[in-house]
């Protein structure tokens, strides 16, 4: 075989492909049906005559046909040809195939490239400590918020969460979020490029954490809902399951939370008692990572009865809480939780943390809404069409918050110890309760106000604010009505295809009388469209680290071109601050997004000073495990921060900031976190609604752990010094002035628990509880439950409940409430203090004046000041 007939058959054999693409490409004509010629100059050797001046074609089907063939030479001569024709064009493959490979490996050693800088450059980011404002760019920062007040500057990172890859499908123009003053939101913003931003998909593409529903058409559907739901409830156990796996028959501890993991060998226990019932929930799920967002599309949803579990928020999506009605026989409900281990057949509410409901209707066949919840669980934006029962049975239970709300019947708080109403209609009242209940704009009949009750619960009552800001929340627009008939919940890819679209309504601040009762009607809100809000899903990375870059990255990136954020339910670490710089931008996180601070010391959320009606809502602020030398020294380590301590800020009272149902916790899942303070406010003119700033009292144990201390809990490890460590919850800075917050609670720091050095603030309930592990020390450093600052002239709180536990020394501090004597503008009412438990105790309840505790004072029972004379 000669050498061209070897490079045929090498081309023959390697580059088949070719070959056929050139038969398809090349020598037939799939436009037409004309033949195929294949041009080449021929000898005149033929029986037919040929022009030798010309290069003439010969027809390929003349060649196969059975018409006269040229001569033998010819037919070889076309041959040879065309094969080195074929050649040359195997051999012009390979070279554009070589030279194909070239570039792809120079694209990747370049993309190597950018992501190992990329790496370096997030890394030197993250591990910047002075996060927010400084005093040498607070003339910046003015000159910038004057000349831009919603124009960002655009951050060219592009990467994308691995979950919203599909946003470039949407490529029309952006427009910014609605400017408070103006309410234009018609200017696209634009990158240093001048190119537009792109819109986000709407509707988003949702993670399996948003479960949508619609409303059944016949009872199989609601029996389909029901049994999704049950993946999103709290695990049931039934007696038989108690007796096969239980070792405590009944533990009257309030705080006895028993696992189920020894057999039991008792007999006796074997026939379940008549009054126990036939199952309970469990809070076995306590500190699970599982967060979820159940979205209930308008609509009527009968016989849809479900129980609401740990990290989860049940959502109606229409623009009233009466478009989405529950008419079941309970709906969704919480109740009592280890009803045959905690205080059988009691069981407990002290638990039932973390769920949520918001804007629905309950209209329960059965009469009530059943809601037994302790601390960050509200329910808000809801109209209960009969009783709203707040307990159940005998279970001691230690809530709450209700916001924004119609009760047609009356509310049951039964065992409550506390709860927070604020703009609620009570058409049937209020009952029962234990220590402290707190109204705040209420309307109906809202009961009378007491400074010292010789029995019961102390009532506080402020009929208006000077201010009241509503939680920003989510509705659903139909593109087709028709499509809203059926029970199928749809997830990602799926929700592209649906009928609707979402959209994010933001309640204006109102003022003087507007403060007072409900709010439903929409009149003073701004509705912004989905495409210019930002669906965060966290990192699909396996690595924690590779996840809080990528976090960052995509969030920070949607901050930065002035859209807002709602974060999906998920867990997000972070490698640096979300730092929040253009009026009005809103963080809004669904089914307890939970936000892991960055290693370094700063926090999850930074605003920028001067930055005003920004509204952050709906969020978890989890501390992390600090990298060892952290930081700088020369700012506090806080979970949260609004302004700069350098920046005199007093805020916007026309337009003032929101932080709302935001839960902060220094352990829980891990107890070797810290931070300084949970959330630190240097901005003013800041309204706060239900904020829960809690050190872990209680952690999760181990793999194969012993609980530390059993006879309290043997499901869990009770936290002791150097653990959890922060020194404050809520620490508010000398300029932030004017800061109102309904409904706080801060428990268990090892300092003070709240400080508050602004003027003119108001709290309205405050419920803390001081360190279980505190030693001598705490008694010594004269650390309190509420300290108003030296320099503070006017401030207001009222129903205000210091508790103590010491389990681990006899401290006995010398009073619970801390504040500068003799300011005529100071008013304190219904303070008190409680003995919960053993040890110690706090010896008086404001400035040293008060009673404290007696041999002959029982646990659990309110120390009071007479005619709040304290």
């Amino acid at each position: 075989m000669n050498n061209e007939h070897k490079d045929i058959e090498c081309c023959n054999n390697n580059q088949q492909e070719v070959v056929e693409e050139e038969e398809l490409q090349g020598l037939v004509n799939s436009s037409s049906h004309q033949t195929t010629t294949i041009s080449v100059p021929l000898e005149i050797t033929s029986r037919q005559s040929f022009n030798s001046s010309s290069t003439d074609s010969v027809d390929v089907e003349d060649i196969n046909s059975s018409s006269p063939l040229p001569s033998k030479r010819l037919f070889f001569d076309i041959s040879n040809r065309a094969t080195r024709r074929l050649r040359s064009s195997c051999i012009q493959k390979k070279r554009r195939i070589t030279s194909i490979f070239a570039i792809v490996i120079s694209i990747i050693i370049l993309l190597s490239v950018a992501l190992i800088t990329r790496r370096i450059f997030s890394s030197s980011q993250s591990a910047s400590f002075d996060w927010t404002d400084t005093e040498d760019s607070s003339n910046k920062d003015d000159t910038e918020d004057k000349n831009n007040n919603m124009t960002p500057s655009t951050n060219n990172n592009n990467n994308n969460n691995n979950n919203n890859n599909n946003n470039n499908n949407n490529s029309s123009k952006a427009t910014a979020a609605c400017d408070y003053n103006t309410k234009q939101c018609d200017k696209p913003y634009k990158d240093p490029n001048n190119q537009h931003i792109l819109n986000e998909p709407n509707p988003p593409i949702l993670p399996s954490s948003m479960i949508v529903f619609h409303p059944p058409t016949c009872y199989a559907e609601s029996f389909d809902i029901m049994e999704k739901l049950k993946k999103y409830s709290d695990p049931i156990a039934t007696w038989d399951d108690h007796v096969a796996t239980n070792t405590n028959n009944g533990n009257n501890d309030t705080n006895s939370n028993n696992n189920m993991n020894q057999p039991n060998n008792n007999k006796d226990e074997e026939e379940r008692p008549e009054n126990y019932p036939i199952y309970t929930y469990t809070a076995t799920k306590h500190f699970t990572t599982q967060r979820t967002a159940l979205l209930f599309a308008p609509g009527s949803y009968p016989n849809v009865n479900f129980e609401v579990g740990y990290y989860t928020s049940v959502l109606g999506l229409g623009k009233q809480p009466t478009d989405t009605q529950f008419t079941g026989n309970q709906g969704p409900y919480v109740e009592a939780t280890d009803k045959y281990t905690n205080r059988p057949p009691f069981g407990s509410g002290l638990d039932t943390f973390w769920r949520s409901i918001e804007n629905i209707s309950h209209m329960s066949q059965g009469g009530s809404m059943e809601w037994v919840v302790s601390q960050a669980a509200p329910i808000r934006r809801v109209h209960v069409h009969g009783d709203l029962n707040l307990f159940d049975s005998g279970a001691y239970v230690s809530g709450g918050h209700s916001a924004n709300m119609i009760v047609d019947g009356q509310v049951n708080f039964g065992g409550q110890q506390q709860w927070t109403m604020r703009n609620v209609e009570l058409k049937g009242g209020a009952v029962n309760g234990g220590w402290s209940f707190v109204y705040v704009g209420c309307t109906g009949n809202v009961p009378d106000e007491n400074d010292y009750p010789s029995n019961g619960p102390s009532i506080s009552v402020e009929e208006k604010l000077h201010v009241r800001i509503e939680k920003p929340y989510i509705t659903m627009k139909k593109k087709n009505p028709s499509r809203i008939t059926t029970t199928t919940t749809t997830t990602m890819e799926e929700e592209s295809k649906v009928s609707y679209q979402l959209e994010l309504r933001v309640p204006l601040p109102t003022f003087g009388n507007e403060t007072i009762g409900p709010q439903f009607d929409n009149t003073n809100e701004d509705v912004r469209d989905f495409h210019h809000v930002k669906l965060g899903v966290p990192s699909s990375s396996n690595s924690t680290k590779d996840a809080a870059v990528e976090n960052y990255s995509v969030l920070q990136q949607a901050l930065d071109e002035g859209k807002d954020l709602v974060l999906s339910p998920g867990i997000y670490p972070l490698s640096a601050s979300l730092v929040v710089k253009y009026p009005n931008q809103v963080i809004l996180g669904l089914g307890y997004a939970t936000l892991v601070a960055p290693t370094n010391g700063s926090p999850c959320i930074a605003v920028k000073s001067k930055v005003p009606g920004v509204r952050i809502a709906g969020i978890m602020l989890e501390a992390s495990v600090q990298d060892l030398g952290a930081g700088d020294g020369r700012r506090m380590r806080s979970l949260l921060e609004w302004g700069s301590p350098t920046i005199n800020d007093p805020g916007d009272e026309e337009n003032p900031g929101l932080l709302s149902d935001v839960f902060a916790r220094v352990g829980g899942n891990y107890r070797n976190v810290s931070t300084d303070v949970m959330v630190l406010l240097h901005s003013g003119n800041i309204y706060g609604d239900n904020l829960w700033l809690w050190r872990a009292d209680h952690v999760q144990l181990h793999p194969n752990e012993a609980p530390n201390f059993p006879n309290i809990s043997p499901r869990y490890r009770q936290t002791v010094q150097g653990e959890c460590v922060v020194k404050n919850g809520l620490v508010v800075g000398e300029h932030a002035t004017n800061v109102t917050i309904v409904g706080l609670a801060v428990e268990h720091t090892t300092e003070h628990q709240t400080v508050w050095n602004g003027d003119n603030g108001q709290v309205y309930f405050y419920q803390s509880e001081l360190p279980y592990d505190a030693d001598e020390s705490y008694e010594t450093n004269k650390f309190v439950g509420y300290q108003v600052g030296s320099n503070v002239k006017n401030h207001k709180a009222k129903g205000i409940g210091i508790y103590s536990n010491f389990r681990d020394y006899n401290v006995s501090t010398w009073t619970a409430v801390e504040h500068p004597p003799n300011e005529e503008g100071i008013e304190m009412s219904n303070v008190f203090t409680v003995k919960l438990d053993n040890m110690g105790q706090i010896n008086s309840i404001v400035n040293g004046r008060g009673p404290g505790p007696t041999n002959d004072t029982k646990y659990g029972t309110p120390l009071r000041c007479p005619d709040n004379t304290c």
